[in-house]
């Protein structure tokens, strides 16, 4: 039987947006990157 671990990295990018418009310009508020 074989065993195997896969190291799968990922970065999480999240931005805050107030007041988001849908087809309109949006600025965010806040961004925060997660590992």
């Amino acid at each position: 039987m074989i065993y195997t671990v896969t190291l799968n990295p990922s970065l999480d990018y999240i931005v805050g947006i107030k007041n988001f418009v849908a087809g309109s310009l949006n600025r965010s508020e806040s961004e925060k990157i997660t590992a």
